[in-house]
């Protein structure tokens, strides 16, 4: 994580910056909070980092290669933790609002794309189909919870919680 935090984080910014970026990535509390517990958020958040890398890179190159790893590395981390899928849509919007959007219109990679993802959620459908279930319950019949999910504090629960999850450097 702390290594492709650099890498992105290179794209935009000087090496120092980038590397203060990536240090405070992993000096982050939940970092070290969800480094210690057997969860699965800092893997996933590796692959996704790793994800949009290889991404930008296919945008700034227009290599396949670069499309399938993007891919492959969102595929491992929608195997790792099932909500990365939640990176697609702005992937997506991504590739129609860059100055670049031909990146769409060039169908090899695009199809290309299309089938590794397809053929490589199948398995991932059907775990979900199967095992899903018991996690949707376990999830949505919580009579306890401390907000309702249909409410603004609910939506907002979590920035309000950003600023003691990010500490004072950040």
């Amino acid at each position: 994580l702390g290594v492709g935090a650099y890498v992105l984080a290179r794209g935009w910014f000087t090496w120092p910056v980038a590397l203060l970026s990536s240090l405070l990535t992993m000096a982050l509390p939940e970092m070290s909070i969800w480094g210690r517990q057997v969860m699965l958020e800092v893997p996933t958040a590796a692959f996704l980092v790793w994800s949009v890398v290889w991404w930008l890179r296919y945008e700034r190159l227009q290599s396949g290669v670069a499309l399938r790893l993007a891919l492959l590395f969102l595929l491992a981390a929608m195997y790792t933790k099932l909500t990365a899928v939640f990176i697609l849509p702005a992937f997506a919007l991504h590739a129609c609002f860059s100055p670049r959007r031909a990146l769409l219109f060039r169908p090899r990679p695009v199809v290309e794309a299309a089938v590794i993802l397809g053929f490589g959620v199948l398995p991932l459908v059907w775990l979900t189909m199967v095992f899903g279930q018991a996690n949707v319950q376990s999830t949505s019949g919580i009579p306890d919870a401390t907000v309702g999910r249909a409410t603004i504090a609910g939506w907002l629960w979590y920035a309000r919680q950003l600023p003691s999850q990010l500490t004072w450097p950040l």
